[in-house]
């Protein structure tokens, strides 16, 4: 079969979301949002693939991406100097269920794995980026408009670091699983990424 299976698409802009719960995979954050047209990390379902089927798309996609959410800024004075930082910083991996779905008769079980496999990618770099998110200081010599701004900039370009990180990511697990054509690769892959998610802190969400 020539149809090849699932791709990773991203959206970089800040999202406004709303809250819920359901259920999780071992190891994942809190639960943010899950409704008819978005969720946050879990275990997928075939429901979840709401959008239109596309001429020429794979088999089945997910659009999955990093969710920054605009923050504020937290400064304290530290001896002679002035140190920002954000204060609780909300970051998550995020699927748009309206830009995600499968052709008729790519709902398989081997190309639903594939897909959740994109999306436990984009958790791992939403791990990643909200550690080091929470990191992030600027200091200057007095609490001023300037050193917000240094802050907010050292956080956008963290923020689109890890967009490219994840477009690089998802590009090479499509690579080298042929879209998840490949068995052994696929294997491989959903072992590795598992891995990385144990290895890895979940971020909270408030």
């Amino acid at each position: 079969m020539n149809d090849l299976h699932g791709s990773g698409l991203l959206r970089g802009s800040l999202v406004a979301v709303f809250l819920s719960a359901l259920l999780l995979p071992p190891g994942a954050a809190a639960p943010r949002v899950d409704h008819e047209a978005a969720c946050t990390y879990k275990t997928l379902s075939w429901d979840d693939f709401r959008g239109p089927v596309i001429s020429g798309q794979q088999v089945a996609w997910i659009a999955a991406t990093i969710v920054l959410e605009p923050f504020e800024v937290e400064v304290v004075q530290q001896g002679d100097s002035w140190v920002a930082k954000v204060d609780y910083p909300e970051v998550y991996a995020l699927m748009d269920k309206l830009q995600s779905s499968a052709r008729r008769g790519g709902r398989t079980e081997a190309n639903l794995a594939h897909e959740q496999t994109h999306f436990d990618i984009a958790e791992y770099e939403a791990r990643k980026l909200a550690l080091e998110v929470r990191e992030i200081r600027a200091m200057g010599e007095e609490d001023s408009l300037d050193l917000r701004i240094v802050l907010q900039e050292k956080v956008s370009v963290a923020y689109a670091t890890a967009l490219r990180a994840l477009l690089q990511h998802q590009q090479l697990y499509d690579g080298e699983t042929g879209h998840g054509t490949r068995k052994k690769p696929q294997k491989k892959w959903q072992r590795e990424v598992a891995e990385l998610l144990e290895q890895t802190e979940p971020y909270k969400l408030f």
